[in-house]
């Protein structure tokens, strides 16, 4: 099972240390936010891990400062958004990130 890196705990910072018998699962989705408030519900829902279990060790929110476009010129993403797992990933979790139809705002 994961542990907690102790040394850094203390300076505020939730280390966790995979070992080497144990997998790592990492879903990456690229999103379009299309204002400042699709941005803030992704960054909320990024900080809630917990909704997806014990499994899930974390969260990250990437933003790129310009949105990245392709050959036809429209909008592709703006924002890069990690989940990491420990051994699975929960079904519940799978149909929230891939399934589920966004807020507006968010594709």
């Amino acid at each position: 099972m994961p542990k907690a890196d102790e040394g850094n705990v203390s300076r505020g910072l939730n280390l966790v240390r995979i070992e080497p018998d144990e997998r790592l699962v990492i879903v990456a989705r690229t999103i379009q936010a299309t204002d400042r408030v699709s941005r803030a519900e992704l960054k909320g829902a990024a900080a809630e891990r917990a909704r997806f279990g014990e499994t899930c060790l974390g969260q990250a929110l990437y933003r790129h400062r310009s949105v990245l476009q392709g050959v036809s010129d429209q909008p592709h993403w703006s924002h890069l958004e990690l989940s990491y797992f420990r051994e699975t990933i929960p079904a519940d979790a799978i149909r929230d990130l891939v399934s589920e139809r966004q807020p507006p705002g968010i594709d």
